[in-house]
């Protein structure tokens, strides 16, 4: 069967344009990742292997240190997380995550973290998460100057 060049030259401009578009989205994916929204690290007297929590707008890691040279990353969509807790004594904190259904009776734990650290991460996350069960798009409030801010009083208990 024998096409007209013209067909075959619309087809391969439609295969193209797929191609950019998908590119595009991937590109914007990335630079949505990549950019983070809040960064606590574990009290390092207290924890001689520190822990980072990392939160951007589409997800959390958590790295464990264990001991020097290993680590755990845990990297918990925020569209995943069904819970969020915080335990606090005066100084320090302990944020608890609990993913979704995939991954249930397993709490993501990080320890040892500045009280207002832990309670500002648990914040912004809820806040990502209400954001995100409501479909509200983000991506504009959080470049905007008081965009994290939002984010967090929308988080915040009653």
């Amino acid at each position: 069967m024998r096409f007209p060049i013209g067909t075959i030259q619309r087809r391969a401009n439609a295969i193209t344009s797929s191609l950019g578009e998908k590119m595009m989205t991937f590109s914007e994916l990335k630079h949505k990742s990549s950019c983070i929204l809040f960064k606590a690290r574990s009290a390092f007297p207290f924890d001689i292997f520190p822990n980072d929590i990392i939160v951007d707008s589409e997800k959390v890691n958590v790295i464990l240190r264990l001991f020097f040279g290993s680590q755990q990353i845990h990297s918990i969509p925020i569209k995943n997380i069904s819970d969020l807790s915080v335990e606090h004594s005066i100084f320090f904190a302990t944020l608890h995550i609990l993913p979704g259904r995939v991954f249930e009776n397993q709490v993501v734990s990080i320890d040892k973290l500045k009280r207002s650290d832990a309670i500002k991460a648990r914040n912004i996350i809820q806040g990502l998460v209400i954001a995100d069960r409501e479909n509200v798009e983000i991506e504009n409030l959080i470049h905007t100057e008081n965009g994290i801010d939002e984010l967090e009083s929308l988080g915040k208990p009653i």
